[in-house]
């Protein structure tokens, strides 16, 4: 992994979720894992993988999620581009 693709904090990451410009994907995530906002303004864990059965879950904030390094995405191909 290239840590030099990572390399927006956390608040940065959150307004490209805010602005509609992607979605983003932290340095730790699982492979396929994003982070995407719903119609009602809920930040969700998402999986590129639509066959693996995981459903889109709101995200709980934590230490570790808030101090990762992350990367815009703008499409499921850059989800697994790392």
């Amino acid at each position: 992994m290239s840590e030099s693709k990572f390399n927006l904090p956390f608040p940065d990451a959150m307004l490209v979720l805010l602005s509609g410009e992607g979605w983003v994907q932290g340095e730790h995530f699982k492979e396929g894992l994003y982070l995407s906002l719903d119609t009602s303004g809920a930040v969700l864990v998402q999986s590129a993988d639509k066959q693996s059965g995981h459903e889109p879950f709101a995200v709980l904030l934590s230490k570790d999620l808030m101090m990762q390094k992350y990367r815009a995405v703008t499409s499921l191909v850059d989800v697994y581009d790392r």
